[in-house]
């Protein structure tokens, strides 16, 4: 997946979770789960832009980072709410999703990692 790709992915799981806060009983008798998950969501989208024109390699992998701890707290949110009465069809589908995209996320920070460590190493040569 290019990082254009992975971001449509990150802009429609946020579109998602703004239909579902805006029209789920469950969720609009929640506002501060609502308002979290919305500003979690949000998060994650606009870091993951800062990232892809971040100024080090450095940079990226702290932006990625928050990122990823964006799409964790969103996460959570989800399941919450899903365990407090969200419409449970609405709910698999944005919290599989949202699984997804943290997956992939993972990878993309491991990878990172090895390739640092193994420029690392080879500078210690």
């Amino acid at each position: 997946m290019n990082k254009k790709e992975y971001e449509d992915r990150l802009l429609r799981l946020y579109r998602l979770i703004d239909q579902f806060c805006h029209t789920d009983p469950a969720i609009l008798r929640r506002e501060y789960l609502k308002d979290q998950l919305l500003r979690a969501s949000s998060s994650a989208l606009l870091n993951y832009g800062e990232a892809q024109v971040a100024a080090s390699v450095r940079d990226y992998k702290h932006k990625l980072s928050i990122v990823l701890k964006a799409l964790s707290e969103a996460l959570l949110a989800l399941k919450l709410l899903r365990d407090v009465g969200m419409e449970k069809v609405s709910a698999e589908s944005v919290v599989s999703e949202t699984e997804a995209l943290l997956k992939i996320l993972y990878g993309l920070l491991r990878k990172l990692r090895e390739t640092a460590n193994q420029h690392y190493n080879k500078a210690l040569d």
